[in-house]
């Protein structure tokens, strides 16, 4: 637990929180980011069955969630996994289950596309199979806070007013630090309203905003009847998707997938691979989370970056926080080992006040 050194919020404080602010709150952790695909290999290898042949490709290495969705068609044409491979896979796995189970479902519409090769189909699956392995292994039911919180973090939650939590991660651990140590009217998401029903209008004056630029596990993107987001469970924000439910519910839902977008290049957004092809209410749910977090920065009187690395790989974020006007407002830093060159970069690009949050860079 680490003493925050001294620090000024002002009228809208912008805290952006990255996967270090898992691993600071959470305990159990969550897996780490290079173990995401070997753990989900050797425990559910049956259920994903090209993420399993990668790995064994890999000859064993733990292969970065981020070098998979920057080298993915790549990948794909080193995997030489034809669809029928494929479909052979799933059926082993899924054959003979009633009603049929939905990745197989998938994996067989797939198969019957006239429009595309084989390798576009075989990647559209390997995409699918990435955001299926996060519910898997980023549901809901693991996400448990530490008993050793920072007093600083929780008085931070209690007594502010207008803080905007802009979250890159999946998971929900920003969402349950405000409910637990807050409550669950204290905060609301930024895109609460956007969707067809918004059973969550008590929150609309809540003090924490929380926007989430690459979409969370708690929101399904489907296709049944036009393109849609909405919430996993109508009852409780933080229900993740099951993870068992990803694929195609042919009278149903239609397609399901988790609406989290990550680095995810254009050829495998969901608008080009799924029936509406170009209509596409996943991705203009992310660009719309997108431009908030853009505008917030904008206006913020003070920022705070937890457990974020700047990864120079994020040129969208490190390009919307240069290009900040004010460069006199308040910076503090708690990204563990990446915080001095984070304050360095700040003061580089010509802000003034920059400072670690904490003396050791922890939350």
């Amino acid at each position: 637990m680490s003493q925050w050194e001294c620090h000024s919020l002002g009228e809208y404080p912008v805290l952006l929180v990255g996967a270090g602010f898992s691993l600071a709150v959470l305990n159990p952790k969550l897996p780490s980011t290079p173990s995401l695909i070997s753990d989900t290999a050797i425990n559910h290898g049956a259920d994903f069955p090209l993420i399993l042949e990668m790995y064994r490709l890999s000859g064993g290495i733990d292969i970065s969630l981020d070098y998979v969705w920057s080298h993915n068609r790549s990948i794909c044409d080193d995997l030489h996994f034809s669809m029928e491979r494929i479909a052979t896979a799933y059926q082993a796995r899924y054959g003979g289950q009633v009603p049929t189970h939905p990745m197989l479902e998938l994996v067989n519409a797939q198969v019957n596309r006239q429009d595309v090769d084989d390798t576009f189909k075989s990647w559209v699956i390997l995409g699918v199979e990435l955001k299926r392995m996060l519910a898997l292994q980023y549901d809901q039911r693991r996400i448990q806070l530490s008993n050793s919180l920072s007093v600083d973090l929780i008085k931070l939650v209690r007594e502010t007013e207008n803080a905007l939590w802009v979250s890159l991660n999946y998971d929900s651990a920003v969402e349950t630090v405000l409910d637990a140590h807050g409550s669950s009217s204290a905060w609301r998401y930024a895109f609460q309203g956007l969707f067809e029903i918004d059973h969550w209008k008590n929150t609309k004056d809540a003090r924490h905003i929380v926007v989430k630029p690459h979409g969370g596990l708690n929101i399904w993107f489907q296709t049944s009847n036009g393109h849609k987001v909405r919430f996993a469970s109508t009852t409780n924000r933080l229900t993740t998707c099951d993870w068992n439910d990803v694929g195609y519910h042919p009278y149903e839902e239609g397609e399901l997938r988790p609406c989290i977008i990550g680095y995810l290049p254009d050829a495998l957004k969901d608008e080009t691979n799924s029936p509406g092809k170009t209509a596409d209410a996943s991705h203009d749910f992310h660009k719309w989370n997108l431009a908030y977090a853009s505008l917030a920065f904008q206006r913020a009187t003070s920022l705070y970056i937890l457990g974020y690395s700047m990864p120079l790989e994020d040129q969208w974020m490190r390009n919307r926080l240069k290009g900040l006007s004010d460069k006199n407002i308040n910076v503090y830093v708690a990204s563990g080992s990446h915080t001095h060159s984070i304050v360095a970069y700040f003061q580089h690009v010509g802000f003034s006040n920059v400072q670690p949050l904490t003396k050791n860079g922890c939350i």
